[in-house]
């Protein structure tokens, strides 16, 4: 997984602030995913709309 900006060799401003929160290395090149990626996968099917309150 990536936290760099696309062509760039720079973490976006937003993750490099959630792992130094976190007091957490940038988990840069290690296994995972992101969760807008899968959201878009060709394998799930949407069943429906949840409407909150």
């Amino acid at each position: 997984m990536t936290y760099k900006q696309p062509g760039t060799d720079s973490f976006f401003p937003a993750w490099v602030a959630y792992y130094k929160a976190l007091g957490k290395p940038i988990p840069q090149g290690l296994p995972g995913c992101n969760p807008g990626g899968i959201s878009k996968s060709d394998k799930l099917t949407v069943l429906g709309d949840l409407l909150l309150p």
